[in-house]
Formats: C-alpha cells, structure tokens, sequence
C-alpha cells in the first residue's frame, strides 16, 4: 500500500510540477513580447520625427500593442506636435508658412495645421474689409456739404462696423492660436462667447479642450453642438461612447459618431473605426 501512495504522489508531483514548467514558460514569452514592444516604442521614441509614431499607430504592430503603450505614443506624438505649433505660433501668418506647414506637419498634426490655416483665413478677411474701407473713404467725394456730411456719417458708421468685426474675428484669432498652443486656461475665454454665438470652430475647441481636460459632461455639451459640421467634434462623440467616458459605453453611437467624422473628413476615425470592437448587443 506504502508503493502505491508513493506512486500515486509521485505522479501528481509530477503532473504540477509540468504544469508549473508550462505555466512559467508561458510567462517567460509573454515577459518577452512585452519587452520586445517597449524596446520597439523607445525606439521610437529615440528618433526626432513625427510621422513614423503615426505610421506605427496605423500598422497592425501598433494597432496590437496593449493599450497603455498605444497611449504612449499618442501623448508623445501629441506632444510632439505641440512644440511645432508653438514653433509656428511664432512665425509669419502668411500662405507661405501655411503651406510650409502642411507639406511638414499635415499626416501627423492636421488639427494643428488646420488651426494655423483658420487664423491666416481671419487675417485675410480683416485685410479685406479694412481695404474695402479705405477704398470707399477715397472714392466718395461731393461738392454738396449736406451730401459731404452724411457720407461721412455713412463712412463713420461703416467704419465702427468693421471695428466691431475687427473685434470679433481678433477673438476669433487668438481662440485659435490659444487652442494651437495648448494655452487651454487663456482658450477656453477667448473661445466662449464665438462658441456661443455659433461659430462651429470654435464650439469644436471648446469640445477638445474639456475632453483633454477630462470634463466629458461639458466636452458632449460642445461636441453635439459642432458634431454635423465638424469631424473633429464628432470623433469626440465617438471616443466618449467607446469609452464609456461621461456616458454608458455604447458601442453603436461611437460607430455612428466615427462614420460621421470620416464622412466629414477627420481621416483619424477611419482606424478608430478598424479597431472599434464588434457591437455585440445587435
């Protein structure tokens, strides 16, 4: 009886003692292939460029890095990104610099670029109308002091309009250079009252802003507000339904919500959109 006893103790010393083997040799690859991933990230990470962290993302190697390696990449290329905006905050807003942008920056940094673009389209339209101005302050002239003096009544009025435009497209400026910069303290009050009044940009910064600063119930509030017109916004909308951030995950509004920010051109839903899980309520 002694034998068997043995026998049988030794068999099962030997059964776990195989799956102790197993079980450490399948930690040991997995230790591995997670070592192998942080020494593909820093690698990245040790090269001065943008874009190859975008491409990275994209590729099925990025795409099935855990999560929390993928979002690594994210805030460094984010971060990335920011410093070039601060850099071109800097710099002449003219066509030239616009399009030396987006030859550099637009793969990686479009909303960046997108930001840069808005501010050099609202100093056109302020050079526009001061030149619309002046051009009619010289071409008025009467002999008729009656007439003299309600053309110049009619100029002062015209003048103080373009004043209050001037004012407004100034708020409009600096809501988007601030928003550019990550200056988000000094954005979020330059960029209030344009949102409020309808300006659909600026009612997408606002949408940004809260959800960077994890604000989701006023980032839904702005983003639903900008959402048929601006990809980016809608994009939000999705992330936050996929994510359950300020709202229940809901697997078949954050596929509508990235589906209308591709059709509106926000080229970033359409891999959120590969990696979204199945909805498995349907």
């Amino acid at each position: 009886m002694w034998f068997r006893l043995l026998a049988v103790c030794i068999g099962i010393w030997g059964i776990s003692g195989c799956a102790f083997q197993a079980e450490r040799a399948s930690s040991d690859t997995a230790n591995q292939a997670f070592e192998a991933d942080k020494a593909a990230v820093q690698a990245l990470f040790d090269q001065p460029y943008i874009d190859p962290l975008t491409r990275f993302l994209k590729q099925p190697q990025g795409q099935q890095l855990p999560q929390d390696l993928q979002n690594k990449i994210r805030v460094e290329r984010d971060r990335r990104c920011q410093a070039v905006a601060q850099e071109y905050a800097q710099r002449p807003l003219t066509a030239q610099s616009l399009a030396r942008y987006r030859a550099g920056y637009q793969y990686s940094c479009p909303d960046d670029v997108d930001a840069f673009a808005e501010r050099l389209k609202v100093q056109s339209k302020d050079s526009n109308q001061a030149a619309e101005t002046a051009s009619g302050q010289s071409d008025e002239v009467s002999d008729d002091p009656d007439a003299a003096a309600e053309t110049q009544r009619q100029q002062t009025t015209s003048t103080a309009s373009v004043g209050a435009d001037a004012i407004s497209s100034q708020q409009l400026n600096d809501c988007y250079l601030l928003t550019q910069i990550r200056n988000f303290s000094d954005a979020l009050d330059a960029c209030q009252e344009p949102a409020e009044k309808g300006y659909v940009k600026a009612q997408r910064n606002m949408a940004m802003m809260a959800y960077t600063l994890e604000d989701y119930e006023r980032a839904r509030l702005w983003a639903e507000k900008a959402a048929s017109q601006s990809g980016q916004a809608a994009n939000i909308l999705g992330e936050m339904y996929a994510q359950g951030q300020g709202v229940n995950v809901d697997l078949a509004q954050a596929r509508h919500w990235f589906l209308e920010a591709v059709r509106l051109g926000y080229a970033k839903a359409q891999s959120r959109l590969e990696t979204l899980p199945a909805d498995e309520s349907q």
